[in-house]
């Protein structure tokens, strides 16, 4: 049993990891690349004058402009708020499991202040957005961009061809929408009929339904701990 991975070069080693551990192999197929944008606020941005600072992604980390006077950043995950922790050292950080959990939080705690929602071009949830309707002063700076990978598509098909696939696991829209892509191009899709495909959220088979007939397993929260150990579940219970 092996699962395609296909988060971007260097996401994946914690999840091939877990998998083996369950006796489960892993092939991975980074089907995005990050891209750094370089972008500096200033005064007008009133972002370097921000009180609170949301990150979701530790790709926004690296080009993440210096914070004066922070008060908190807002963060998703165990992992990313140690990283946080680790780059600015006796910051507060207010941790939720996923990024509608911390959502939630930022609106139940309403701390009066600016917000900076520091992402990539591609999210679930668009911060800045949702807290401006709900009145929240709140402004999003883009720090990295989500690119199809082009090695991409040699990867998958030798994946296919030389690996004994049981599944594909996605972790965005866009990634299922470049899987779709790829599969389509070098016509795979009577192939890909027959593999689970684990996917992290609801919102990710709306795109996976565009190709009938597939397997989906989505985990039961939207989070990455949640997709390894529904992985694990349904593989261990079809090789018994």
């Amino acid at each position: 049993m092996t699962v395609l991975l296909t988060r971007p070069q260097g996401d994946n080693e914690p999840i091939a990891q877990y998998l083996k551990e369950h006796g489960i192999n892993s092939f991975c197929c980074p089907l995005l690349r990050v891209v750094p944008v370089e972008h500096i606020l200033n005064s007008d941005d009133h972002g370097s004058q921000c009180d609170f600072c949301i990150i979701t992604s530790k790709n926004a980390l690296p080009n993440i402009p210096r914070l004066k006077n922070l008060k908190a950043f807002f963060v998703v995950g165990k992992s990313l708020a140690q990283t946080v922790s680790q780059k600015f050292p006796g910051a507060d950080i207010v941790e939720a499991q996923t990024a509608s959990d911390l959502l939630k939080t930022i609106c139940s705690k309403r701390h009066f202040g600016k917000y900076l929602f520091v992402s990539g071009d591609n999210i679930t949830i668009d911060f800045s957005e949702e807290l401006k309707s709900m009145n929240f002063d709140c402004i999003r700076l883009i720090t990295y961009q989500t690119k199809p990978n082009k090695n991409a598509g040699a990867c998958i098909e030798k994946a296919f061809d030389s690996k004994n696939i049981s599944g594909v696991a996605l972790f965005s829209s866009f990634s299922a929408q470049c899987y779709i892509d790829l599969v389509e191009r070098y016509d795979l899709k009577e192939r890909s009929k027959n593999l689970y495909h684990f996917l992290l959220s609801e919102k990710i088979s709306e795109v996976i339904e565009k190709i009938p007939n597939h397997l989906q397993m989505i985990a039961s929260y939207p989070n990455s701990k949640s997709l390894c150990s529904k992985m694990v579940e349904v593989l261990q219970r079809n090789k018994g």
